[in-house]
């Protein structure tokens, strides 16, 4: 299954429907799908019209059971989401597999407190623009704009985090830059993975973190030149980030 999605006032897949979703903080749940809306009276808004809708990858074809059963179901609303709900189905909740996009970023598998193997996006690999300096040398810039605003996200995490020798970053503020990863590679959003999946704890969302900051190939990297002969690991630009600019 998918995470269903609840918009009170709305009667069809209109402009208005995605307009709502996106305002929420909720499009990667419908964004390139194709999306089934059903009209219900009294949703899990307090009795509202609305409709329920969810967005399915061309090959899923079967089981996409988009009703409204509040007693089977559960629902969260999106805050400040104008009354967007997300919902999923209490015998048949959303795994990695039905919610991934066709096409996966590079990225590290991290086991989440649901139990479910999920796969998060390496930082450093993400795409960037190549452009041309004011010198006209062709240069590496910033990141790919599919991908800025996680990359920007976790940037924000790693300068925190660096600034002060005991600095604490706000489990708020990093649960929202693990969501947003793992939004590129699967169509979720943050409180709907938090409320509904339950896939973060503090480990988790640590775990998540040094995936994204592909720490597992660096311990491969060094557990290998434990093997060696005692050559130095080789100097590198490079960044958790990327490349150093």
């Amino acid at each position: 299954m998918v995470f269903l999605v609840f918009v009170p006032g709305e009667s069809g897949d209109g402009e208005g429907l995605r307009s709502r979703v996106n305002a929420a903080g909720a499009s990667s749940l419908l964004e390139g799908c194709e999306v089934e809306v059903r009209g219900v009276r009294g949703g899990p808004n307090g009795g509202g019209d609305g409709v329920v809708c969810a967005g399915f990858r061309p090959d899923q074809r079967e089981n996409r059971h988009v009703l409204y059963k509040p007693e089977e179901q559960r629902w969260a609303a999106i805050p400040w989401g104008n009354g967007v709900q997300v919902g999923i189905w209490n015998n048949a909740p959303p795994r990695p597999e039905t919610l991934a996009h066709a096409r996966l970023r590079d990225s590290h598998p991290v086991t989440l407190e649901d139990g479910q193997t999920w796969r998060v996006p390496i930082v450093r690999l993400f795409p960037r623009l190549m452009q041309y300096g004011a010198d006209g040398e062709l240069e590496v810039g910033k990141p790919a704009p599919a991908v800025i605003e996680a990359f920007e996200a976790v940037q924000y995490v790693v300068d925190e985090m660096g600034e002060y020798e005991d600095a604490a970053v706000s489990w708020t503020v990093l649960m929202a830059a693990c969501s947003q990863l793992l939004a590129l590679n699967y169509r979720v959003e943050r409180f709907g993975l938090a409320t509904l999946l339950g896939v973060w704890s503090q480990e988790s969302l640590l775990n998540a973190l040094w995936a994204a900051l592909d720490q597992p190939s660096l311990t491969r990297m060094l557990d290998d030149q434990k093997k060696s002969d005692g050559n130095a690991v080789g100097a590198t630009t490079d960044t958790p980030l990327g490349p150093a600019e």
